[in-house]
Order: C-alpha cells, then structure tokens, then sequence
C-alpha cells in the first residue's frame, strides 16, 4: 500500500504548516491566462462541490486537532514567495534551454505578480 507520496523539491522537514500554505496553492495563485489550469480564482467553488479556502483550511485543523493555525499569513505569504521563486527558476531554464515544454506557461511577469501577492499577504497580518 502506498503511505506517503513527495515531491523531494518540494516538501519541507518540520513545519507542516508551510507544506499546506503550498498545498492550497490554487485557492490563492493567481488565474494564468496562459495555460495554467492550476487557479481556483474567481470559480464557482460551491457548484463544483469545492469548499472555499477558510473551509478546507478549517477541515484540516478540525482533522490535526487544533483551533487554527498560528500566523496563518505568515505561511502563505512564504509559500507564495517561495512560489515566486520557484517560477523564477523554471524562467532560467527555459532560458538556458534545459526546462520541460510546461515552462513555456510562465513569464517574468508572474514572477513579480506572485511576488505581490506575497507582499500583500504578509502586510495583511
């Protein structure tokens, strides 16, 4: 039986906190009018039988026990720097030629957007 699936580059040692704020990442990444399919922005989320941010997130304290989770802000506006860069370093790819044909989703101008969109985020708390 499989118990566990990581993506090595992406998960982290200690904190579980910010692997969530990564793993909600559709609700709060910003609509790609490329390409990317991965944003929840702005869709009808109780048609498609999916619970708004707040609800998953409330389901996953209800789940670990806990009321909620302290400096909630903190960890996704980590998450979306942290995206950010990671965007930023399939941009270097694509650029030196050594990037998968998925990185043509992306442009530089993401980069600054995710980035403030963190910015807001962290100010927010």
């Amino acid at each position: 039986a499989i118990v566990a699936v990581l993506d090595w580059e992406m998960a982290t040692l200690g904190d579980r906190f910010v692997d969530l704020a990564h793993h909600v990442r559709p609700w709060w990444e910003p609509a790609n009018t490329r390409g990317a399919a991965t944003s929840l922005r702005e869709q009808p989320l109780a048609q498609l039988g999916i619970p708004s941010l707040e609800e998953y997130v409330k389901s996953y304290c209800d789940v670990a026990g806990i009321r909620e989770i302290p400096y909630w802000n903190f960890y996704l506006g980590f998450a979306q720097f942290r995206y950010a860069a990671m965007v930023q370093g399939i941009l270097k790819r694509a650029a030196i030629g050594t990037a998968t044909g998925r990185s043509m989703l992306h442009r530089q101008e993401r980069v600054a957007e995710i980035a403030a969109l963190a910015r807001s985020t962290l100010e927010s708390s």
